[in-house]
């Protein structure tokens, strides 16, 4: 299976994913769909760790004990509302 060019070019992991499947579902398709899955899976979170890792690896240094923006970070952007709403204004025009 690994050193076979039957049908085309030399693909090793798309034969041992075949033969890996074929062994254990045999020809029924859910398991087939199953397989694909789960490799796909664990290439989201390989690709994932592997990005968390070089974005911490080009973070600058900070302390441990720096505060870290968190969720509520918007909340000290807005400015606080104006006492009496908009009729303090309308008083005022008069």
């Amino acid at each position: 299976m690994l050193t076979t060019f039957h049908m085309g070019h030399w693909k090793p992991l798309t034969w041992l994913t075949h033969g890996v499947d074929f062994t254990l579902w045999g020809m029924h398709p859910l398991g087939y769909k199953a397989g694909s899955i789960a490799l796909h899976v664990a290439a989201a979170l390989a690709f994932l760790a592997l990005a968390r890792r070089l974005l911490r690896l080009a973070q600058p240094e900070r302390p441990r004990d720096a505060v870290r923006p968190g969720p509520w970070r918007h909340l000290a952007l807005r400015r606080a509302p104006i006492a009496g709403g908009a009729g303090g204004l309308a008083e005022r025009a008069r």
